[in-house]
């Protein structure tokens, strides 16, 4: 747990704009690990953190497609807009499933 809170002060240090964005999905991803440590550390049941997880990340995805349908209601954006917005969010919802069936198994 020490090596990945050590990586995160790393990552924060040397953080500038042009590498923010991927030092903020690193970071993420070592906080997930620290999470994870912490949890194995309390005996903690896994299967119940990743199904909570899972159940949030699924309220998140939706929470973004009420959204956008929202913006292409009240006309802030157009119909191929949130077209192309519903796909990304669908692609990463399939990505993020795919990742982690592959990391469960």
């Amino acid at each position: 747990m020490e090596m990945a809170q050590a990586a995160i002060a790393y990552l924060k240090e040397t953080m500038n704009p042009e590498n923010e964005a991927i030092n903020e999905v690193i970071i993420g991803e070592y906080n997930e690990m620290i999470i994870k440590f912490k949890l194995a550390r309390k005996g903690a049941d896994s299967s119940k953190y990743i199904r909570e997880q899972r159940e949030l990340r699924d309220k998140a995805f939706q929470a973004e497609r009420d959204e956008i349908q929202s913006l292409y209601e009240t006309g802030e954006v157009s119909i191929d807009i949130m077209r192309k917005i519903r796909r990304q969010i669908n692609i990463r919802e399939a990505y993020w499933m795919e990742e982690n069936s592959v990391q469960s198994h």
